[in-house]
């Protein structure tokens, strides 16, 4: 899971810095919305939504007739995970014409859809300028970059684990205390 998980971190470092490179986009101002949107156009995809009640989070279909997107419509967040998650499927090329996201369902194309959703949705550069630099409280950089708690708190912990070696208690408490501003950083 840990080389999945690399491979993935890689190709996607590699893309979003590629992306935030060439469109002059400042590392302050990224929200994933800027890529979605470029990438949407780019493989020319169609976006719906659909209440699925809470049973399928997205779907992504490739066919004769082009590549369509559907998720579930949340208010917390939680569907821009989604969005980035169905168009990892076309971006890492994925085999098979219908991919469904269902918390049930985490095969290995699932699995590296996540990883790619998270990464997406906030890259380490991006992190660490709000973290370090602008000193962002943990709901400030939910709200800037448009994810939910628990993805924050995800993404939070992957970056830790990659970049410090100290337990994993240690970075849930740190993550609990910047969570709720108990410090204002992950020190």
């Amino acid at each position: 899971m840990k080389e999945t998980r690399h491979k993935i971190w890689k190709f996607t470092h590699d893309e979003i810095y590629c992306f935030i490179k060439s469109t002059n986009l400042k590392i302050k101002n990224y929200n994933f919305q800027y890529y979605f949107d470029y990438i949407i156009q780019k493989y020319n995809i169609k976006v719906s939504t659909y209440n699925f009640h809470n049973l399928i989070l997205g779907i992504t279909m490739i066919d004769n007739l082009g590549i369509s997107i559907t998720y579930q419509k949340d208010s917390n967040f939680r569907d821009n995970f989604t969005k980035c998650h169905e168009i990892a499927h076309v971006i890492l090329k994925h085999k098979g014409n219908t991919f469904t996201e269902s918390k049930n369902n985490k095969n290995i194309q699932e699995l590296e859809a996540d990883f790619f959703a998270s990464f997406i949705l906030a890259p380490d550069i991006v992190l660490l300028h709000k973290i370090l630099y602008e000193k962002k409280s943990f709901q400030e950089i939910i709200n800037e970059l448009t994810l939910s708690n628990h993805a924050l708190e995800i993404r939070l912990k992957n970056l830790l684990h990659q970049n410090l070696y100290i337990s994993n208690q240690k970075i849930t408490n740190l993550i609990n205390d910047f969570r709720t501003n108990k410090s204002k950083q992950i020190q």
